[in-house]
């Protein structure tokens, strides 16, 4: 009686599951459900005997067999569909059967093979062709005699547009088929918690490992698709390195597709789809930068210069990539790090360019063919720097100010030429002026050596005229700047800064000598004061403003009412020191010393070019300080050498201002 009252209950439960497993709405839960409950009636007899459920059996035996098979067609069917009823019906049947694992990798795998299969067929050259060969031709020209057909050409611009069109079907199945895999994982993790509610022994379950582990293999696809598409056909290879803006805006807008709708991938996952491409990207910056310093190389030729053509080819190719990389930040640095090395190879090939030799800084004669190729490459310098800074003001393609910022910085090495023709050139000049205020030494400022300063009246400073060297240095500056100045624009402020350095020289060697001549009488310092005024006339050539002579001017002027001033009003003078250095007024204090009280360079045995020479190579003020302080000490040596018991009256006040003057520069 068991056994019929077991068959019964199978023929019953059949019915059943013939009622879950019709075709419109197969409810795979509670299939699984009365499988489970057959199952349970197999146990402890055999009714493979009993006739009357024969059928029953074989029914429940093949639908067993399917059902994995059916619950993965209709999860496909259902996850595509986005049913979420029918996906969790079927999840419940896996859990029941405890196949759930098996089930859904089954699923991913099929969505898996997919994609594949788009990735593995779009990118495959000769499909490609073949397609592209299928197409009907536009042309109406009939088969004449003698006609014939040629093949498609496989770099024509239709299989460049069907490329394209390939990797657009084959990111946006990434998108979806990634998409319906999460709606399913999603689905299966929500059933699985309320599973595990009343099941003891299941198992730990990692949420999001099905979706990110499909998103991988999807990812290594991609690469070795790409990759494998590269090498097979040149031209695709030059497609994807010369048009990779294009591919990556397609990875950018499938990876802001999955971020605004992705469940389980995280920051590192989706750049993972980006790096799928950097090959491409690396070719592509290499290629960027070829065509970067392909104008360059053209505009230095062997031996000449860029012309304004060749200027403009540079600064529409910097225009075209800033273009091409506007829309990733990324590339957008990469490729600003190329406009960067291009500017930096401009400045090199400028600086190379530039000659150092005797008739590139000869000063004396007129303008040599050098110094005129020298001046054009500063005018060159200035021309890159404006037109990039114009073509970065004007760049309206959204290029970010990070990425710009490294193009910004080496436009600032347009100083590099530009000194390097500047710098020998002003070093000359202060040269001339020094070997010209060197003849200062050998006019006579001895006359009335030994009257009052006082006696000397305003009428006389005023009416007082230049000395010979003045004159001709007021004749060498007037040349200078016509010249050499007139070649470039002061307005600048680099050009202007090395003219102002070079009028501060001046006047810095000026105060030197002026201050190093002697003897000096009183119509001496008359002269040497008149010389003072003429000065200032000779550098006004050079069209600075008085800031721009900066501390040296405050000098010069300070500097010259001490002419008529005593040994001991010099020394009280409140200008010593905060304006007039100490080393200044000392030295023109030697001028009014007996001949046996030397000068720091008589003492050396130098001569007074030497000794111009040693304050240049010790600026810094106490070390000349001590320079004199050696001179005083050894005339006060030789005094008491001789016996005598009297300095001349200048030692002390000048030994007093030492020692005050040291004291304001300790060590």
């Amino acid at each position: 009686m068991d056994l019929l009252r077991k068959a019964n209950r199978i023929s019953q439960a059949a019915k059943r599951l013939r009622a879950c497993m019709t075709d419109d709405s197969a409810d795979f839960g509670k299939a699984a459900v009365v499988v489970t409950e057959i199952g349970s009636l197999f146990q402890d007899y055999d009714l493979q005997s009993v006739t009357f459920v024969e059928t029953d059996l074989k029914f429940v035996a093949d639908t067993v067999a399917s059902l994995p098979n059916r619950i993965v067609e209709s999860l496909s069917e259902a996850v595509s569909t986005q049913d979420l009823g029918k996906i969790g019906f079927a999840v419940d049947a896996c859990l029941v059967f405890g196949n759930v694992e098996d089930v859904l990798a089954g699923v991913a795998k099929k969505f898996f093979s997919t994609v594949q299969t788009l990735i593995e067929t779009g990118l495959d050259h000769q499909q490609l062709v073949q397609s592209d060969a299928s197409r009907p031709t536009t042309s109406s020209a009939k088969n004449y005699p003698g006609r014939t057909t040629l093949p498609s050409v496989q770099n024509s611009p239709a299989l460049r547009t069907a490329f394209w069109g390939k990797l657009d079907v084959v990111f946006d199945a990434i998108y979806q088929h990634q998409i319906r895999i999460e709606l399913l994982e999603s689905v299966y993790l929500g059933r699985y918690e309320q599973y595990a509610l009343y099941s003891v022994d299941a198992p730990d379950v990692v949420d999001g490992r099905i979706s990110r582990d499909f998103f991988q293999r999807v990812v290594e696809t991609l690469v070795g698709g790409l990759n494998r598409c590269g090498k097979e056909s040149t031209f695709l290879q030059q497609i994807l390195e010369n048009e990779f803006p294009r591919l990556l805006k397609m990875v950018k807008d499938t990876v802001n597709r999955l971020r605004s709708a992705t469940l389980f991938l995280d920051g590192p996952n989706l750049a993972a789809l980006r790096d799928a491409i950097s090959s491409f990207q690396s070719l592509f910056v290499s290629r960027s930068l070829s065509r970067l310093l392909e104008p360059v190389n053209a505009g230095f030729g062997e031996n000449s210069l860029p012309t304004g053509e060749d200027l403009t080819s540079i600064f529409r190719s910097i225009t075209n990539e800033l273009v091409v990389c506007s829309a990733d930040e990324a590339l957008a640095v990469l490729v600003c790090g190329n406009i960067a090395r291009q500017l930096r190879l401009i400045f090199v090939k400028l600086e190379s360019a530039i000659a150092t030799d005797g008739e590139a800084t000869q000063v004396i004669g007129s303008l040599t063919g050098k110094q005129t190729r020298n001046f054009k490459v500063i005018d060159l310098a200035y021309k890159v720097k404006f037109g990039v800074e114009k073509v970065l003001k004007g760049d309206k393609s959204g290029i970010p100010e990070t990425a710009k910022r490294s193009v910004e910085e080496i436009v600032q090495a347009y100083e590099g030429p530009v000194r390097n023709v500047l710098t020998p050139l002003r070093e000359s000049l202060a040269d001339s002026v020094e070997s010209i205020l060197l003849t200062m030494h050998d006019e006579d400022f001895s006359a009335n050596e030994d009257a009052d300063p006082h006696s000397v009246s305003t009428p006389e400073i005023l009416d007082s005229t230049c000395s010979r060297y003045m004159r001709e240095l007021q004749e060498f500056l007037l040349r200078a700047q016509q010249t050499f100045f007139s070649q470039i624009d002061i307005t600048q402020p680099l050009l202007r800064s090395t003219v102002a350095e070079f009028a501060r020289r001046c006047v810095e060697l000026f105060i030197r000598h002026a201050s190093l001549v002697r003897p000096v009488g009183t119509r001496g310092r008359l002269k040497l004061a008149g010389d003072f005024a003429q000065l200032e006339a000779a550098l006004a050539p050079l069209n600075l403003k008085s800031h721009e002579y900066g501390r040296e001017l405050a000098v010069l002027k300070a500097f010259r009412p001490l002419l008529f001033q005593t040994p001991g009003e010099i020394s009280e003078n409140s200008t010593v020191g905060p304006v007039v250095p100490f080393s200044v007024a000392l030295h023109h204090l030697f001028s009014r010393a007996p001949t046996d009280l030397q000068s720091p360079y008589g003492v050396s045995g130098w001569s007074v070019s030497r000794y111009s020479r040693y304050l240049d190579e010790h600026p810094r003020e106490r070390d000349r300080l001590l320079g004199i302080s050696g001179g005083l000490d050894g005339y006060a040596q030789a005094v008491r050498n001789r016996g005598e018991t009297h300095y001349a009256v200048i030692y002390p006040v000048m030994k007093e201002l030492l020692g005050r003057a040291l004291s304001a520069y300790p060590i």
